[in-house]
């Protein structure tokens, strides 16, 4: 993918009886990340229907700042922790903008 503005969508599943503590350990990633240079948005979702299905939308001003977040210590702590917490692997998908 060229340099430029990429946008993430991350949807997760917490294991039976894991909701809250994936929920609160999803939550502790928000204010860090929103800090980090090239951050425009990183906004978590909760399924209504479904208390165990997560979802994240992200923007960042270039995949070089979305790499610089992947070796934050509150990134690679959730990384380290989510299997055993999440129900399968993490649904990662990377977006652009075409207009």
């Amino acid at each position: 993918m060229a340099d430029g503005q990429v946008t993430v969508v991350v949807r997760l599943e917490a294991k039976p009886g894991m909701e809250a503590r994936v929920r609160e350990e999803l939550a502790s990633l928000l204010a860090p990340t929103r800090q980090e240079p090239g951050c425009l948005n990183y906004d978590m979702h909760e399924s209504p229907d479904d208390p165990s299905l997560f979802l994240f939308h992200e923007n960042w001003t270039s995949r070089a700042d979305l790499d610089r977040h992947l070796g934050t210590p509150h990134l690679r702590h959730w990384l380290g922790i989510a299997d055993s917490l999440l129900a399968e692997p993490m649904q990662l998908g990377l977006w652009r903008k075409t207009d």
